[in-house]
Parts: structure tokens; sequence; C-alpha cells
């Protein structure tokens, strides 16, 4: 229940403040994501709202692990480009983490698409297109942002160890096993 008080707090204050930053185009997708967040939970009652949440927050925890490995990979190559001789273990430092992480990504799509066809809030088509908003609008965010590679020898050393690290890949893997309340 505290990860989704947390998650959901950090997914508002970050939206908030994309609004303000935002250039037209995501500006005009949030507000559509905005009206059309208001139109679905208008008339939700407490059941909805809350199967709205723990879908919003398991699509969240989906998206942010998606995007660490987007990111690990590009500092992987990043790396590997910029430091020859990590070319190899930074590789397989980014294959290991990526294939720990895929079987608990698939499952944890699985569920949000369970959780999809099963919440009483709207129709399926509806909630998905809803989710596929949601998602662009953090998409065209992130592209707004300024990612700096990974290029020093040091840095791309604490990446390498980074990735081989089981205990960061079990948190990671604990985000997407969360049940956000499911099963309450």
């Amino acid at each position: 229940m505290n990860h989704l008080v947390t998650i959901s707090c950090l997914t508002f204050f970050l939206l908030i403040t994309f609004v303000q930053n935002a250039p037209a185009q995501t500006k005009s997708m949030l507000g559509l994501w905005e009206k059309e967040t208001s139109l679905l939970l208008d008339q939700a009652n407490d059941t909805q709202r809350r199967e709205f949440e723990i879908m919003m927050t398991t699509n969240g925890a989906i998206n942010s692990i998606q995007h660490v490995q987007k990111t690990l990979f590009n500092g992987t190559l990043s790396c590997a480009q910029n430091n020859p001789e990590l070319q190899v273990e930074v590789k397989k430092a980014y294959t290991h983490f990526e294939d720990a992480l895929n079987k608990p990504l698939q499952k944890a799509a699985q569920n949000l698409n369970m959780m999809v066809r099963t919440q009483s809030l709207t129709s399926t088509t509806r909630m998905r297109n809803y989710i596929d908003l949601t998602n662009k609008v953090a998409v065209e965010k992130d592209r707004e942002m300024n990612w700096v590679p990974v290029t020093s020898l040091n840095d791309c050393r604490k990446l390498t160890k980074k990735m081989k690290d089981n205990v960061t890949i079990n948190k990671l893997i604990a985000v997407l096993n969360e049940d956000y309340g499911v099963k309450r």
C-alpha cells in the first residue's frame, strides 16, 4: 500500500511539473490526458478508483523498469564504444541484467492485461487507450530530457558492476511482482 501511495504521489508531482515546463505538443497531450483522467474518474466509485490506481501503478512500474533497461542499454553502447577494454564485460553485464528482468516484465504485463480486462471502470478498449495515452505522455517527456551518456572508464566500471548486482536486480523484480493491493 505504501508503494502505491508513493508512486501515485510521485507520478502526480512529475506530471504537474511536466505541464509547467512542457513544449506545446506535450502540453496538448497532457491536456488530453488530464481530460480523459477526469472523465474516467468523475463517476467512479471507491472500488473503481482503487482498480484504476492499481492499474496505473502497475503500468508505471513496468514502464519505469523498461526505461531503466533502455537507459542501461544506451549506457552499455556508450561504454563499449568509449572503452574497448570493457566492451565484452559491459555487454555481458547488460545481457545478465536484461535476461533477469524479461520474464518478470512479461508476467507483470500479463497481470496488467488481466486487470484491464476485468476492471469495472470502463470498457477494455477505452482503458487500453488511456494507458497508451499515459505511456505516450511519458515518452514525450522523456524525449525532452537531455540524457548524458556514460563514457569514463570509472563510470563504466561502476555501471557494469551495478548491472551484475543481483541485489539491484532483485529489487526491480520485487517492484514488478508487487500486487499493489490486487489480492487484498
